[in-house]
């Protein structure tokens, strides 16, 4: 039995669409479950077919204005979406279906339904009018909807192309990854290629061409620019379709945006590529070190026996670029992380102050310096010397990159990253305060980006620039416990953010220090423990030189096989890494086992031998970084002897 219609709104309706066509009308309401709605664009009305309001519960219906209707039936989250749906269709021709929750008024429920609707012209053609049917959607539909969801979800699309007519088609998906709208225009096999790299365009014609050749599956990835030019990696694998005869009809499969994959496969081969550069930089400065410590200590005791000018001139002159060549090393050390790092309690501000003072001196006067220091800056805990060296090359950077003047600017800021936050590469969830430093200069390339912070890398002219300079910074950050972050853009400028992580005592109370007694410490006998012959013997001389009794052993093993017989020894002076079973840690744990109180002086070319081959070091020990100057010798040895008197008397 038909269903009863309305005579008033049906009616109504019927006379708009089928010019009093009976027929036409019940054809109609039939296929879509009575379900219809008008709306007169010129009026702002909308009638509601009887199938309409049963499906939304409404009992009296009289007409009334869009904004009422959707109000009282729309979902208030998708009423945008069918706002959007119908600009499109009146202002760009576009396709009207949408998936909508409509309300129920008996029952306060929303269920899942599609809208289709079409444009009514009059005779000439103005749009005066929308009709739309509205259905409850299938399982089947459900299903479609579904499937498009977990699409935009995964970053996944497919496609099919029939080779007869050369129709493309794509999915939503394949769409929203090219950067268009679904289903905005028909896509073609030209548009599709065209947004390929041309040097990537004959692998995949020769890939599609083999798979039709033999029937066979195929697989590829290529570069593609989107709807916006910005470069997306995407992954496509699909199948071919043969005729009885086992010729191809057709072919088709997904596409995937693996952009994300790529770029974290991408930092993953950059952080092996720079932790093995890294090891290797840090094992050839450890040796570089043990040879300039021989010519630096040879030096200085040359220089005490001469006496005509013109070659202690001469001596200074090379002990001066021995000590370049020692901060050649640690360079290289801090870019391989295992620079010696001093950690204090730091104010970033009066860091940043105190080293502008004669860093700005270094800036022409084409360049405007401008600060923007947080007043409530955290404090971090970090080295001093290498946060100065830090901006003082980032600044250098900056300078250089700004030939004909510009703004330079540095700003502090606390930041708390949450996780999820839009860092790339991500940041670790925390608080860590930040240096920026930005300039207005050239910028810095794209195919010079993945190289900037590789040592020796450089973009300046020869014998302008060593390439250390931000490797060291990018490995002071890391083994800081920080990150490191840049931003250029050609043309724009470039952007430097240091993100240190915040100390436990955030703000600095100051305190009044009173300077330590010093106490004299002539004549004490050292035990020195060095398997380079060349080093143990500079060394034992400017100690001997210097007042002190010294009994030299190559070995940890042979050190402890001394003191065991000989314990008046008021210091060990010893390398980190021997050969044998003590090393430097161990052997000062073996001693102390003994001699509790016996003071400890390390030397070694790496800084993180300590750590490395044992944790018995006590925090007042000292640790010295090869080649040690005389001068820092000394003072290490008075120092570590002083302290331990100082504690014996109880002051």
């Amino acid at each position: 039995m038909s269903p009863r219609v309305n005579i008033d709104e049906d009616t109504f309706i019927f006379e708009k669409l089928t010019n009093g066509d009976v027929t036409g009308l019940s054809a109609l309401l039939s296929a879509a479950g009575n379900a219809i709605w008008y709306y007169d664009l010129l009026s702002d009305e909308i009638h509601l077919s009887r199938g309409f309001r049963e499906i939304v519960g409404l009992e009296d219906h009289k007409p009334m204005s869009r904004s009422e209707f959707l109000s009282l039936v729309m979902h208030p989250d998708d009423i945008p979406k069918v706002k959007a749906a119908t600009e499109n269709l009146l202002n760009h021709g576009m396709k009207y279906e949408v998936y909508t929750r409509g309300r129920n008024l008996k029952t306060n429920t929303y269920t899942p339904v599609i809208t289709r609707a079409q444009i009514v012209r009059d005779n000439e053609g103005k749009p005066v009018a929308l009709v739309g049917i509205v259905q409850s959607q299938s399982e089947q539909e459900k299903l479609v909807r579904t499937l498009l969801r977990a699409e935009e979800t995964a970053k996944i699309g497919s496609f099919s192309y029939r080779l007869a007519d050369e129709q493309l088609h794509w999915s939503p998906g394949v769409f929203r990854i090219h950067g268009f709208e679904p289903d905005t225009f028909t896509p073609t096999r030209e548009l599709a290629r065209s947004r390929y790299f041309e040097e990537d365009l004959p692998t995949v014609a020769a890939t599609v061409e083999e798979a039709l050749s033999h029937g066979r599956d195929f697989e590829y990835r290529v570069r593609i620019r989107d709807a916006k030019n910005e470069i997306r990696h995407i992954k496509v694998s699909g199948s071919v379709e043969t005729d009885a005869s086992g010729e191809p009809m057709s072919y088709g499969g997904t596409v995937q945006d693996i952009t994300e994959e790529v770029l974290r496969q991408s930092l993953l081969l950059q952080a092996q590529k720079m932790e093995s550069i890294g090891t290797l930089a840090g094992g050839a400065a450890h040796d570089f070190n043990n040879l300039l410590g021989v010519i630096l200590g040879n030096l200085e005791i040359l220089l005490d026996d001469l006496k005509d000018d013109q070659a202690r001139s001469l001596v200074r002159s090379s002990i001066d670029a021995t000590l370049r060549g020692g901060d050649l090393t640690k360079n290289m050390l801090s870019f391989a992380r295992q620079a010696p790092l001093e950690v204090k309690v730091l104010e970033l501000n009066e860091i940043i102050r105190q080293s502008l003072l004669w860093i700005s001196r270094t800036l022409p006067a084409t360049i405007t310096l401008h600060t923007s220091l947080s007043d409530d800056a955290w404090n971090t805990e970090t080295d001093r010397g290498s946060v100065e060296n830090a901006i003082l090359n980032l600044l250098i950077n900056a300078r250089d990159a700004m030939p004909d003047g510009g703004d330079l600017t540095i700003e502090t800021k606390n930041l708390e990253i949450r996780a999820g936050d839009q860092f790339y590469p991500p940041v670790e969830p925390g608080q860590y305060v930040m240096i920026a430093i930005s300039d207005t200069g050239t910028g810095i390339s794209k195919s010079d980006l993945e190289h900037i912070f590789e040592p020796f890398f450089t973009t300046k002219e020869t014998g302008k620039g060593t390439g250390l300079g931000l490797a060291m910074v990018h490995g002071f950050m890391r083994q800081t416990g920080g990150e490191l972050r840049m931003y250029s853009e050609l043309g724009v400028g470039t952007t430097f953010k240091l993100l240190f992580p915040v100390a436990e005592q955030k703000k600095t109370f100051k305190t009044n220090d009173s300077a330590d007694d010093v106490i004299t410490s002539t004549g004490a006998r050292i035990l020195l423990a060095e398997d380079e012959p060349e080093i143990a013997n500079l060394l034992s001389q400017m100690l001997v030189k210097a007042g002190y009794q010294v009994l030299v052993t190559t070995s940890g093993d042979r050190a402890l096989e001394v003191f065991v017989e000989d314990r008046a020894f008021d210091l060990l002076l010893t390398d980190i890494v021997m050969p044998g079973e003590l090393q430097g840690p161990a052997l000062s744990k073996k001693l102390r086992e003994i001699k509790p109180e016996l003071p400890a002086v390390f030397i070694s070319g790496y800084a993180s031998e300590a750590t490395v081959h044992g944790n018995s070091l006590r925090p007042e020990d000292i640790r010295l970084m090869k080649p040690v100057r005389r001068d820092d010798l000394l003072a290490a040895v008075e120092r570590a002897i002083a302290a331990t008197s100082l504690s014996r008397s109880g002051i």
